[in-house]
């Protein structure tokens, strides 16, 4: 079967040395391993390096039955800009330009966010008389709305009506839309008009738990070590792993806390983002603040069999408490509990498992209750990564999670033909 992924904003699988593949990225890989014909169409703009992998629109055969063609925009240094809306316009035109030359697939899979690409494989979608699949992570363009002050949001809209309208193009020739929990089903549908149908399903975030090469995790141990983060230290570490993004993380809590646990825990910062020096400014004079710069998947692992928890400050907003992050299910994959200031979904599912505890955001008291309980509480911290293995294995293991996917995608394709 010929298969189209049509998503530009995450690691794959060409990036250079051990990038850690997210929900497109293992679907891909997945899909190769059963056999399929598989083009990722993709973008030459590293997203969270913030640089360019080529100067033009490429195509890197992996093997004779999958690629990934590199759409190219022009390069943009800030999430929110001009200069982002550019390149993504772009790459529209070049999935447009470019798609019209390769064979027709039976299936297309695209992602939101990011709209632009989206809308161009609806349309080819449509006037080829193929199914097409909208996988929704993120609520764009209402994440940007609410972004704005609360008395400018009616005037943001306005301004993002194109994008609304891209969101609907995309959602209405879908035969079938998905999302990473419920509510971002009915997001989707709502945006298509139209009810629930027997292909309109949520698959959550998911994450591998294959064991990796021992030498890459030696060399990821000696990293660590370097840092100054050794498997023996007797100072417990606490690990947060994302992009440095004010605007989704509330990080002045998160590092006001750790301030006050001087000497009982250190936080290590794994990643980058726009917001990193700011984030470096905030924690300066931090003793027990550490920032280890964007690390692959072999180091990933290493800090969370380092630590004793994961953190994940996300601010409450109608993206984040609709929907289940990936950064809560990295750490169950590793048994870390969890501390989080995140409502909503996400609480509702964690919380009754019994995988971590919750504070207010903004409330740098409560954050460090909560970890003070974590620490001093050996056998709790101890049922909880018991709870969290369990969990994991339960619902988020990649390979059950975007097995299932794959297996609805080939029964779509199949019904359809």
């Amino acid at each position: 079967m010929k298969i189209w992924i049509a998503n530009i904003n995450e690691p794959l699988p060409t990036d250079p040395g051990q990038p850690r593949l997210w929900r497109m990225g293992q679907v891909f890989q997945l899909l190769r391993a059963r056999g399929h014909d598989v083009t990722w169409w993709s973008s030459t703009m590293h997203h969270f390096e913030k640089k360019l992998r080529f100067e033009e629109s490429t195509l890197v055969e992996m093997d004779a039955h999958s690629r990934v063609c590199h759409l190219h925009g022009r390069f943009y240094g800030k999430n929110i800009s001009l200069a982002r809306f550019r390149n993504h316009r772009e790459i529209g035109r070049e999935f447009r330009r470019l798609s019209a030359h390769q064979p027709v697939p039976d299936v297309i899979l695209a992602s939101i966010p990011i709209l632009d690409l989206p809308r161009e494989a609806a349309v080819y979608a449509s006037g080829h008389g193929i199914p097409l699949v909208i996988d929704i992570r993120d609520k764009w363009p209402d994440f940007m709305v609410d972004q704005a002050p609360a008395l400018a949001r009616p005037l943001a809209r306005q301004v993002l009506r194109p994008l609304f309208r891209d969101a609907r193009t995309a959602c209405r020739a879908a035969r079938a839309v998905w999302g990473v929990t419920p509510g971002f089903v009915r997001w989707g549908l709502a945006h298509a008009g139209r009810a629930v149908g027997p292909w309109d399903l949520d698959f959550p975030h998911a994450y591998p738990d294959s064991p990796l090469p021992d030498d890459l995790l030696h060399q990821a141990g000696q990293f660590w070590d370097d840092l100054g983060v050794r498997a023996d230290d007797p100072l417990p570490t606490i690990c947060f792993i994302g992009s440095f993004n004010f605007t989704a993380f509330d990080f002045s809590t998160l590092v006001e806390g750790m301030r006050q646990l001087e000497g009982q825990a250190r936080l290590v910062f794994c990643g980058s983002g726009v917001g990193e020096q700011q984030l470096r400014g905030l924690a300066e004079g931090a003793a027990n603040i550490l920032f280890s710069g964007w690390v692959d998947e072999p180091a990933l692992r290493v800090i969370m069999q380092r630590s004793v928890m994961g953190v994940t400050p996300y601010r409450n907003n109608a993206n984040f408490t609709e929907n289940l992050p990936n950064k809560f299910l990295e750490y169950l994959s590793q048994g870390l509990p969890v501390v989080s200031c995140l409502g909503g979904y996400s609480r509702q599912v964690l919380e009754p498992a019994g995988v971590g505890l919750f504070y207010e955001e903004g409330d740098a008291g409560g954050f460090v209750r909560s970890v003070q309980t974590l620490l001093t509480r050996e056998e709790l911290r101890a049922q909880m990564s018991r709870q969290a293995h369990e969990l994991f294995a339960a619902r988020f293991r990649a390979t059950t999670v975007y097995g299932a996917m794959i297996d609805t995608l080939e029964d779509l394709a199949a019904a359809d033909l």
